[in-house]
C-alpha cells in the first residue's frame, strides 16, 4: 500500500488531533504530501481570508494555523502569503542582565506556543495511519 496524507487539526495543547471540519476537499485522502499541504493552505485560506473583514479585524479574529519552516501560516492574504508576526520588540535577559532573546516587531513567529495562538486550531498535514507500509 503506497503512503497517503491527510489534513488534520486541533483545538488546544491537551487534545488529539482529528480530521478537519467543514472543508471537503481538505478531508480527502492525498497519494502525496505536497497536495495535502496545497489542501491545508487552502482550508487556512477559506477559513481566515474569505471573508469581508478588515486585515487588522483578520488579524484579531483568525481562527486556525499552521505551523511552517517560514513560520506560523494563516492563510495567503490578497494572493501573498500571510505570518503571525510579533507585534513590538521583545527583549529577554537573565538574572544578570545578559540578552537571551531578541525578537523584532515584524519577525515572523515560529513557537506554537505564543500567547496571541490561544484557543486558536493548528492544521497539520500527517500520514494516513497505516497507509505507511
Amino acid at each position: 500500500m503506497a503512503t497517503a496524507y491527510q489534513v488534520v487539526e486541533k483545538d488546544g495543547y491537551a487534545t488529539d488531533w482529528a480530521l478537519v471540519r467543514y472543508n471537503e476537499k481538505a478531508l480527502t485522502r492525498f497519494d502525496d504530501q505536497e497536495s495535502a499541504v496545497n489542501a491545508a493552505i487552502a482550508y487556512i485560506t477559506d477559513t481566515n481570508c474569505n471573508n469581508s473583514l478588515t486585515p487588522d479585524e483578520k488579524l484579531a479574529q483568525f481562527e486556525c494555523f499552521m505551523q511552517t519552516e517560514q513560520g506560523i501560516f494563516l492563510g495567503n492574504l490578497d494572493g501573498k502569503p500571510w505570518y503571525l508576526s510579533y507585534p513590538k520588540n521583545i527583549v529577554g535577559k537573565n538574572d544578570e542582565g545578559e540578552v537571551i532573546t531578541k525578537y523584532t516587531k515584524g519577525d515572523p513567529i515560529k513557537d506554537t506556543k505564543f500567547f496571541l495562538l490561544e484557543g486558536k486550531t493548528e492544521v497539520a498535514v500527517r500520514i494516513l495511519p497505516g497507509s505507511d507500509k
